[in-house]
Formats: structure tokens, sequence, C-alpha cells
């Protein structure tokens, strides 16, 4: 005969089950040198990360169709699989939330802050608009154009969706463009210390398909004249060959790895190859190693090359505690349904 269970052992195994439930609930995912990021948080930017995500591909099935999501070899497939990978876009996501928190605490460090003009400004930049210039007499209003109504319209748009897609209210959506309005200030802090100037090495090349033809190349160049004159006939790269191979002055971290070691080791009037890369086969003549000023691209990917350096320093000699089972906690809202993407089935 089964017995019933009595009053106190019932109010026992409750208090049990209750306290093993809240054990597994958390309001914060990570903490980043002591300071957390909630739960709430992380949901919101998952969801808005999946809704700005959606609403790019979406434009993307318009134009194209939805085999430009669905096949493996379409260049927008990958992204198209992040929405159904959770632990994927979740950690994309907390990766990215853990950099805004290490963003904050160095800018506090540096007395770095955005103002509410700022973030406006921000806001506006990112619709492509720029703002008119605020009165020094508070009492005159000035009367707005069209484009400044288009513009008002267009954001309240954008702040409503994003409102319902990722359950955000309108500060929680000024709160990420005040991240990147910060974001902003401090790369510029970090990269202040950047040369302008760099070692840079010249060379030319000659790109083939195959090792043999281009073994048999080498051993017709003399000079480099006959470099040049076999470069215009023979290479297959489309932006060099009728330079006669000219890459003209590059600093380091210009080329793929197996290049890069070999040019930077040799000397000026060498002759480099074949080198195989992921293009071909490669002969290589130096021509000279010179301190010059960096292109405008050139600088601008070694700024970025900096900055990223720092964000993996600052990530690595962080205190970052993730708790175990924040996976549990990624939203999967908005679905491929409600962004009128097709099934990924």
């Amino acid at each position: 005969m089964i017995q019933p269970i009595s009053l106190k052992r019932l109010i026992t195994l409750l208090a049990v089950f209750l306290t093993l439930g809240f054990a597994q609930a958390t309001d914060t995912v990570a903490t980043v040198n002591g300071t957390p990021i909630s739960t709430l948080a992380f949901q919101q930017r998952v969801r808005f990360t999946r809704w700005t995500l959606g609403q790019q591909l979406l434009q993307i099935v318009q134009q194209n169709g939805e085999k430009a999501l669905t096949d493996p070899t379409s260049p927008y497939n990958a992204q198209y699989k992040l929405l159904t990978d959770s632990h994927a876009l979740g950690q994309q996501v907390l990766d990215s939330l853990i950099t805004v928190q290490l963003v904050s605490q160095e800018a506090a460090r540096r007395g770095i802050t955005v103002s509410a003009d700022e973030v406006q400004q921000q806001v506006a930049a990112f619709f492509g608009y720029t703002l008119p210039p605020a009165s020094s007499d508070p009492s005159i209003q000035p009367t707005p154009d069209p484009t400044e109504i288009d513009y008002e319209a267009t954001r309240d748009n954008y702040f409503g969706q994003v409102g319902v897609a990722a359950k955000m209210s309108q500060d929680d959506v000024l709160a990420t463009f005040a991240e990147q309005a910060l974001q902003i200030k401090v790369f510029q802090a970090v990269i202040g210390d950047v040369p302008t100037q760099a070692e840079q090495i010249r060379v030319r090349h000659i790109l083939v398909s195959d090792e043999s033809k281009a073994n048999a190349l080498k051993s017709q160049i003399k000079d480099e004249a006959s470099f040049i004159e076999i470069a215009k006939v023979n290479s297959i790269d489309p932006l060099t060959a009728m330079q006669g191979g000219d890459l003209d002055w590059q600093p380091r971290g210009t080329y793929v790895a197996e290049v890069e070691t070999a040019i930077w080791k040799a000397t000026p009037g060498q002759l480099l190859g074949p080198i195989k890369t992921p293009a071909g086969y490669d002969l290589i003549l130096v021509l000279g190693r010179e301190v010059h000023e960096l292109s405008p691209s050139n600088l601008a990917r070694v700024r970025n090359s900096h900055y990223q350096e720092w964000v993996q320093q600052a990530r690595s000699s962080a205190a970052v505690q993730v708790v175990n089972n924040w996976q549990d906690y990624v939203p999967g809202d908005p679905t491929l349904k409600d962004m009128q993407l097709p099934d990924s089935k």
C-alpha cells in the first residue's frame, strides 16, 4: 500500500526544488573586472543582433531570391546559418559585450566620456544625416527642413522596430549608439601613438598557375628589365602585370605569410621563388627596403591591427568570468519566420 507523503516531507521536498531551481537561474551572464553583464542586456543584444542580421539578409532575399541564403556556396550562407546556431551567435554577442566593458573601463581610466549631443550625432551618422549646429540662443528654434523631417521619421521607425524585435526601450537603443561613440574615442586614443611612417619593402612579382612554368620563367630572368618584360607577358595578376609586377612600397603584414617570411629575410636585388601561395606560384624580385610615409589605406590597416592587439591584450589581462550555463539564456527570437526568412530545414 502506498503511504501518503507527510506534510513535513512535502514542504522539505518543495524547499529543495525551489533552492535548486533558483540556483540555476542568474541575472548575470558574465563579469569583467567585477562589472556585471546582465542576462537582460545579453538577451536584448542577442535579439538586436538577430534582427539586424535578419534585416540585412531579407534585403538579399528580395534582390536575389532565397537561394542566395540557402545555397552552401553563397557568400551569405554563413551569415544565414549563424541565425540557426544559437551557441555561435550567443558567443559572438557575449564576446562583443565583454569588449564593450573593456572599452568602457579604458575610457574611465583615460577620462574619456561622450555627451548626449555626441550620442545624437552618432545616431544621425548611422542614418547618413548630419545634425545642424545648435543655436547659441536656446529661445530660437529653427524650422525643420524636409531632410530633417525624413531623418526623424526614419530614426523613430527604426527605434520602434528594434523595440519590438529586441524588447529594448528607446534608452536601451540609444545606449548602443553611446557605446559606438565611446569606442570611436577610445580607438582614437589607443592608436594615437601609431607612427605614420614605417619600414617598407618594394617588390615585383610574377604570378603563374603552376610550378613548372614558374621555374621555366625564372631561368629566363637576368635582371630587373627582363623580369618586367616576362611579367607583362606571363603574369596572371591583372592588377600588376602591365606594370611589370610592381607592388609598390608596402609595410610589414601586407602579404600572405609565405611571401612575408621570404621577402623580409631577403636582400635587395634577390630573386625569390617559386613561392606557393593560395593564388598560385610567385616569382618575386626584391627591389629595396626604406622608411616611407604610410599610405592612407596602409595607415588605416596598421591602426586597426594595433587596436585589435590592444583589445586582445586587454581581454587576456582582464578578470573575465562567464557563467557555465550562459547558453541557456540565448533567446531564439525573432525567429526566421518572424523576419520573413526561409526556413533552414
